[in-house]
């Protein structure tokens, strides 16, 4: 599928940043993603949609189960150029976030 470089910035600062290589697993029906971020190992992460514009994000070793997965993302594409995920851990939402593509 694909590499790509990320960042996530706030106000006048980096908060994140790495590399993200992502491919289809057929085996799975996902998709798998390898994310390399800056001063953390190695995540490995299944991806896919739950509905046309809605997806879910959880450790790869947590995929088979999701609703099980100590940490989940549930996330909606609200248009080409935003998103908003939901971090989910021990089954509680921690924080929503919201994305914009900035050019």
């Amino acid at each position: 599928m694909g590499d790509y470089n990320y960042k996530l910035a706030g106000q006048d600062e980096s908060i994140l940043e790495g590399r993200q290589l992502w491919g289809y697993d057929r085996r799975l029906d996902k998709y798998v993603v390898a994310q390399l971020e800056t001063g953390r190992d190695i995540w490995l992460m299944a991806f896919w949609f739950t509905s046309g514009n809605s997806y879910l994000v959880t450790s790869l070793s947590d995929a088979s189960e999701p609703d099980k997965a100590f940490f989940k993302v549930e996330g909606v594409i609200n248009s080409p150029a935003s998103f908003t995920e939901t971090w989910i851990m021990n089954g509680k939402v921690m924080i929503t976030y919201d994305y914009w593509r900035l050019k």
